[in-house]
């Protein structure tokens, strides 16, 4: 469990540095190296998963924070593909933030607290109503940026489109759900 706790605290660092590197490089420069760090997980995933190659120090990370059951660094590369998407698709450096903040804040704490939540969804039995709520208050940090009715509601339609099942991972749905939604809004 403490693990889960410290990947979430690095999901959400990471998506505030992703807005600090898009405010201070700009997001032409921020995809490109967005780009190149897609193909470097995806050759790195190549290299562990079919030659069965030593790496000290990418084995260190993925023992230390990625699950364990799973893909070797398939969560991280799709949260990184989420981030790479969203800024394609926004120029618009506020909606980029706030699309990142709902990603990085909301998905971060509905883990860390739907993870001790005692209340399964109706609909999905492995997530929580404490979780789901987390997901709105974290995500909520977005109407800092955009204070409105309306972005409070893509802040809940996030939240619930994470809590349906789905054989997409929510580093992807999120971003195409609050991105679509932003984009049309």
């Amino acid at each position: 469990m403490r693990s889960e706790y410290e990947r979430q605290i690095i999901h959400i660092i990471l998506g505030i540095l992703f807005i600090v590197l898009n405010y201070f490089i700009g997001r032409e420069l921020l995809s490109i190296l967005l780009f190149f760090v897609i193909l470097l997980g995806l050759i790195l995933m190549q290299i562990k998963l079919y030659h069965k190659y030593k790496l000290p120090y990418v084995d260190k990370l993925l023992f230390k924070f990625e699950r364990p059951r799973v893909t070797p660094g398939l969560g991280s590369l799709w949260y990184v593909v989420g981030v790479f998407i969203t800024g394609l698709m926004f120029i618009d450096f506020a909606k980029f933030t706030a699309v990142i903040l709902i990603l990085a804040i909301g998905d971060g704490f509905a883990t860390i607290f739907g993870l001790s939540g005692r209340h399964p969804l109706p609909w999905n039995k492995r997530k929580t109503v404490e979780g789901t709520t987390a997901f709105i208050i974290g995500g909520s940090t977005v109407l800092l940026i955009y204070p409105s009715p309306l972005t409070f509601f893509i802040i809940l339609l996030s939240a619930i489109g994470e809590s349906i099942p789905s054989c997409i991972d929510d580093n992807i749905l999120i971003p195409l759900i609050a991105g679509t939604l932003f984009f049309i809004f």
